[in-house]
């Protein structure tokens, strides 16, 4: 684990911002079953409010595991397909780009 930087999720559809989750670097990886407590949790919430249908995400390890692909099924949170080598089209890649960028220059890192 790195002994700096920050794990940061987050989630918007079109102007909606979404909540944001910071994971704690104690937490150690994100695996699939604290992705599934953790995190998932927020997605679901963030679609019913919004009536949303389809979650889009990347195709991490703990995203595409067999036990978040149930859960996922269970909570009722469709998901958009991604092909494993796909260009990342993600558009929340770029809002990730300018945060990064920021906080760089802010703190001097």
């Amino acid at each position: 684990m790195k002994p700096y930087g920050w794990m940061f999720s987050g989630m918007f559809a079109g102007s909606v911002k979404g909540p944001g989750f910071f994971w704690e670097k104690e937490w150690g990886t994100v695996t699939a079953y604290n992705y599934i407590f953790l995190f998932l949790p927020l997605v679901r919430a963030f679609l019913r409010t919004n009536q949303l249908s389809i979650f889009q995400q990347d195709n991490a390890r703990s995203h595409t595991a067999k036990i978040t692909t149930a859960a996922l099924c269970l909570m009722e949170v469709l998901v958009l397909l991604w092909l494993a080598h796909s260009p990342d089209l993600n558009p929340i890649e770029n809002v990730w780009f300018v945060m990064k960028d920021w906080v760089e220059y802010e703190y001097d890192i």
